[in-house]
């Protein structure tokens, strides 16, 4: 193939050069450590040879650059289709490594998570997005093989964590024995007939199907980058509920129940063993929670309740 980019390691910036004899548009896809997951895009298109461009990205937490040429745009959705050209390796010192404290809540869907995010995020925090560790870790947890689920954790970009697969029971065994200076929150329903009707209402078009094996959803995660990863993933919320031990919808609310308590308990009793004080209990819907959390992790605020979100939602 005929080379077209070239590049040029600048101080703090990667430059970006046409060595081509033609116009060519060009997309930048940034990307993790540790599981290459897409997080910033940027597009360009060179006029002529020997044009160069330098991106501005934050390159915390990346370990490589992928360029990438648009080829044409699809006739049928008009998106992009690209070709990757060349990846570059980032410069250690980009990518501003540092030692953190994470917050991780360990909380199962539908506990309140998404309340406790929305709060977590307005007091700063840096969350590790839905679509990445979706993609790139939940299948490899699922498979109890934990090494990208442990990247993430280790990752400068982020420090807060919620959702698949850190909503997994047992998971946070796993997570413990490399972190255990984290911060560690079990976000609670007021109770756990809460619980199962959350539950129940949000994942309905599911428990429709008698099976787990018929939970065939495609989920497509619309926020990948130029559409070069642009993944349908089959599979997810069968993987999610053989997690929890539901093959079937027979007794459905009696199984779900089990599967909250069951977690609650293990996860009280595991923390009560380290006597670890890096480790709370949080009911996104009981008054003053917000401040007991923000009074625990040391932090200013004059808010008191948490926000509540996606509350009765049916998808």
């Amino acid at each position: 193939m005929q080379n077209l980019i070239t590049y040029e390691i600048l101080e703090d910036s990667i430059k970006i050069i046409n060595i081509s004899d033609r116009n060519i548009k060009i997309g930048l896809i940034l990307r993790l450590q540790g599981n290459n997951a897409p997080v910033s895009n940027y597009f360009y298109e060179f006029k002529y040879k020997g044009e160069w461009m330098i991106p501005f990205f934050d390159y915390t937490g990346c370990g490589i650059l992928s360029v990438h040429e648009n080829l044409y745009n699809h006739e049928e959705t008009g998106l992009p289709v690209m070709r990757e050209l060349l990846r570059i390796i980032i410069p250690k010192h980009f990518t501003n490594k540092s030692d953190k404290q994470n917050v991780i809540c360990i909380g199962l869907n539908k506990t309140g998570t998404s309340s406790f995010t929305k709060d977590m995020l307005d007091l700063g925090y840096s969350l590790c997005p839905e679509n990445i560790s979706h993609q790139y870790a939940f299948p490899d947890a699922y498979h109890e093989n934990f090494n990208s689920t442990l990247s993430l954790l280790d990752n400068p970009r982020f420090n807060l964590y919620e959702d698949l697969p850190f909503s997994l029971p047992n998971v946070y065994k796993k997570i413990y024995e490399k972190r255990p200076n984290d911060l560690y929150v079990l976000t609670l329903r007021n109770s756990v007939d809460d619980f199962v009707e959350s539950v129940k209402n949000y994942y309905h078009k599911y428990f429709i199907n008698e099976n787990i094996n018929n939970f065939n959803h495609r989920q497509y995660y619309h926020h990948n980058y130029f559409y070069v990863d642009n993944i349908n993933l089959c599979g997810l919320h069968y993987a999610f509920f053989e997690s929890w031990g539901i093959q079937n919808t027979d007794n459905l609310e009696n199984k779900l129940k089990s599967v909250y308590n069951k977690h609650k308990e293990d996860v009280i009793n595991f923390f009560d063993s380290k006597n670890n004080k890096n480790f709370i209990i949080i009911d996104v819907s009981q008054k003053s929670e917000l401040k007991k959390l923000t009074n625990w992790l040391n932090i200013k605020n004059d808010k008191s309740d948490f926000s509540w979100e996606n509350k009765n939602i049916k998808i």
